[in-house]
């Protein structure tokens, strides 16, 4: 029943017995972030279950960065999806997150700092100077669409931009995790992840930790797409409409009028 000698101890430790009747360890780390949670309120302080062993550490915090860039290869690096709408708008659906901001910036940009508590030592992050490919640029306008869901690195790159007035963010708060993380292997298939350190913006000089971001308008995460869709076929129209637009601008106008019903 209890596979996991961290598990089997934890549970013959319990003065209440109360993780005794979880059946597996996906059950047990389940509960025991819904517990570790209710009483720290750091949303990445979790017990994280794994369907493949965890491989025996080297030093004190576990290292999957071979295994996260495997996984990014196989998952497009993350792009999701990637459209054209019509009035010529860019839509992107990205799950993973790498040398974005990089794109969409015209000189190297500070976006972040982090502070390493076992360390004691922050690091600064800025833009790439060179990018694989053209940069989109930092003037065209960006919308990026926010929930209540959003969460951890979504949530840096909805900040990052927003504080550097680069992008409008349109949607709901979001979830509210700033906290970095490291990995410890606690048994077979359990790895412990703990917050070690805090992003600080170099703009606001903190974060979003337990507050979320705040969107710029805000709108139910249902309504986000339609809204910001709107903002953007508004603004194509607003930069022309005559000559190599037209065709263009007759399609914004339609969408427009769609969206309208």
């Amino acid at each position: 029943m209890w596979p996991n000698r961290f598990a089997r101890h934890f549970v013959g430790s319990s003065p209440t017995g109360a993780y005794r009747h979880l059946a597996d360890d996906k059950a047990f780390a389940q509960v025991v972030t819904e517990d570790l949670q209710s009483a720290n309120g750091d949303k990445h302080l979790r017990l994280r279950y794994s369907v493949d062993e965890v491989p025996e550490q080297q030093g004190p915090r576990l290292r999957q960065d071979d295994s996260y860039r495997r996984e990014a290869e196989l998952a497009g690096h993350g792009f999701a999806r990637v459209e054209r709408l019509a009035g010529n708008v860019g839509l992107l659906e990205i799950r993973r997150l790498a040398l974005l901001c990089s794109y969409l910036v015209d000189e190297p940009t500070h976006l972040n700092d982090i502070y390493s508590r076992p360390d004691d030592s922050t690091t600064q992050f800025w833009t790439s100077s060179f990018v694989p490919g053209r940069k989109f640029g930092g003037r065209k306008p960006i919308y990026v669409l926010t929930s209540a869901d959003t969460f951890s690195g979504a949530e840096e790159l909805s900040y990052d931009l927003q504080q550097l007035g680069r992008a409008t963010l349109v949607g709901e708060t979001t979830k509210g995790g700033a906290h970095p993380t490291d990995r410890h292997r606690v048994g077979d298939h359990l790895v412990s992840v703990v917050p070690s350190g805090r992003s600080i913006n170099p703009i606001s000089g903190t974060n979003w930790e337990t507050v979320g971001v705040q969107p710029d308008i805000a709108v139910d995460a249902e309504r986000a797409f339609e809204t910001a869709y709107r903002l953007a076929l508004e603004h194509v129209l607003g930069i022309g409409v005559e000559g190599t637009r037209r065709e263009v601008a007759e399609q914004a106008r339609r969408a427009l009028t769609e969206l309208a019903r």
